[in-house]
């Protein structure tokens, strides 16, 4: 979603996952209800932010502000949420000098939380996406020349697996196809599911969309 919104291919990202403002997701709609309302977040107004002040605060200071509050590559440290992260940042501009301060304020810093902070940087930057213009899999952003390991970005499959995880055609646990539904089949659970809170719309043979009723209006 951060490729597609980074390359200018789609307007703003509709989402309840907070670690696209890490990635760099440009325009991020949280909590928006039935009715189209939402919390709009751009990366370009970061310091008319009321919360915390992040006046000054570069993208690099925000992921890694980000990073040290807790994230999904990354458990926090003990007592560390955004508050603190955000002070820590703040102050001292860079998670380097921020883990050197924690350690000798005799907080439990364990001996490869640093290496793996900077993994956790690596994965937000550079993690292996797909391309839909070249139907393929890219990296987020360059990926830098030192960067001998780079298994945690994400594996590298082969494009036609890709294309069709992207297109709802194959597993991506499996890497098989999904069994394609017969119209007859299709027919029976668009009536067992008119009474629902679900929509069915079947958008191609054999292909069937589930969205929940309060998506529609």
């Amino acid at each position: 979603m951060t490729f597609l919104s980074v390359n200018k291919l789609v307007d703003a990202v509709i989402t309840e996952d907070s670690d696209l403002i890490p990635f760099g997701c440009s325009r991020i709609i949280f909590k928006m209800d039935k009715f189209g309302q939402g919390v709009e977040f751009q990366i370009t107004r970061l310091e008319r932010n009321r919360e915390l002040d992040l006046n000054g605060f570069t993208k690099q200071m925000l992921l890694e502000m980000c990073i040290l509050s807790g994230c999904d590559y990354l458990p926090s440290l003990p007592g560390m949420g955004v508050k603190r992260a955000h002070a820590l940042i703040q102050k001292l501009k860079s998670h380097e000098k921020v883990i050197k301060h924690l350690r000798y304020s005799a907080v439990s810093v364990p001996p490869q939380y640093e290496e793996n902070f900077k993994k956790a940087i690596w994965a937000f930057q550079f993690q292996r996406v797909y391309d839909p213009a070249t139907e393929d899999i890219v990296h987020l952003s360059g990926i830098p020349h030192d960067l001998s390991e780079d298994d945690f970005l994400g594996p590298w499959l082969p494009q036609a697996v890709v294309k069709g995880i992207a297109l709802g055609e194959i597993d991506p646990l499996t890497k098989e196809p999904f069994e394609v539904l017969s119209v007859s089949f299709c027919a029976v659970l668009v009536r067992f599911l008119s009474s629902t809170r679900f929509f069915v719309s079947i958008y191609s043979y054999g292909k069937v969309m589930l969205v929940f009723s309060h998506m529609l209006y």
